[in-house]
């Protein structure tokens, strides 16, 4: 298909710089290798004791940077001192965690809130959230909540990220399509939650043995399964237009009219989707082949 490498452009656009991904890099290990020389003075920090989650776990941050969530694993002889009932011992963790860092970073505005700590860097690139967490044996966490007096959270992070990494190894697409998804979601007015678009491209891939050659096809397909899964009344008139509006593109492009089906994308996708090249446009022909499942090339993917 004509227009495969502006979509290649388009996800290259949507990663991180090499200048952000070291921004996130030195920020994590900074903020938890201060705590881990607390809490670990005579071991030294190899970044065993935090764990990355949330977009940055399961490599399906886009720009412009975001949030990095990280678990700093505690030792696990520090649980009984926080495992007070008679008090918000969830609470004091969070402080405790908080005054441990206003040490390394004095001008930093630092706060606790509801299961995590929170630094708000003042560059505009990324702030941590950290979560505290005990490991339990079968490599799940217990996580603090100081929410509603305070209380103590079972959570399996990890098998989410495991999903996301299996599901991408093989069908090769999972984290590109779910970052593409994430651009969509800044332009749709309805809030779409990570998990969610994570889980509707799991589903999706779950439920087909399609293998796609080309990004036009797969993203046309899958707000098309999108729609037909939803059932929020606001989100699914919001996904009716993008559906429309992918099919329209992937209509365009069969037809050799590249130029419009890039307008249609950038509608989609905005201004990180590329306008059609010159030699491209020289070069396209219309096809009448219909494409069907076909194996994967090699395409763009990594941190």
């Amino acid at each position: 298909m004509a227009i495969q490498k502006q979509f290649e452009k388009f996800y290259a656009n949507i990663k991180l710089t090499s200048v952000q991904r070291e921004d996130a890099r030195r920020k994590y290990d900074g903020v938890c290798k201060k705590l881990h020389d607390n809490y670990y003075p005579e071991i030294e920090y190899n970044g065993s004791t935090r764990l990355l989650i949330g977009s940055y776990g399961k490599q399906t941050h886009i720009r412009p940077a975001r949030d990095i969530d990280v678990i700093f694993i505690m030792p696990s002889e520090k649980f009984d001192q926080y495992d007070d009932n008679q008090s918000n011992c969830q609470s004091q963790l969070l402080q405790d965690i908080k005054k441990i860092l206003e040490e390394k970073y004095p001008d930093t505005p630092i706060r606790a809130s509801g299961k995590v700590v929170i630094l708000e860097f003042s560059d505009s690139q990324h702030q941590v959230e950290l979560l505290p967490a005990w490991e339990n044996e079968d490599k799940t966490f217990k996580i603090p909540n100081s929410e509603n007096g305070g209380s103590w959270e079972g959570w399996d992070p990890r098998s989410e990220i495991q999903g996301i990494k299996d599901s991408d190894t093989k069908t090769g697409d999972t984290k590109a399509l779910i970052r593409m998804i994430k651009k969509w979601t800044e332009r749709c007015s309805v809030e779409i939650k990570s998990y969610k678009i994570e889980n509707e491209v799991l589903n999706f891939f779950h439920l087909s043995d399609l293998k796609y050659q080309f990004y036009s096809i797969l993203v046309r397909d899958f707000f098309a399964f999108f729609y037909d899964n939803a059932s929020d009344e606001d989100l699914k008139s919001h996904l009716k237009t993008v559906r429309d509006r992918a099919q329209k593109a992937y209509s365009f492009e069969e037809e050799g009219k590249i130029n419009k089906a890039t307008d249609e994308w950038k509608k989609i996708f905005g201004d990180d989707f590329p306008k059609e090249e010159e030699q491209q446009r020289n070069n396209f022909a219309p096809s009448n082949d219909q494409p069907g499942p076909i194996v994967n090339p090699p395409k763009p993917h990594g941190y």
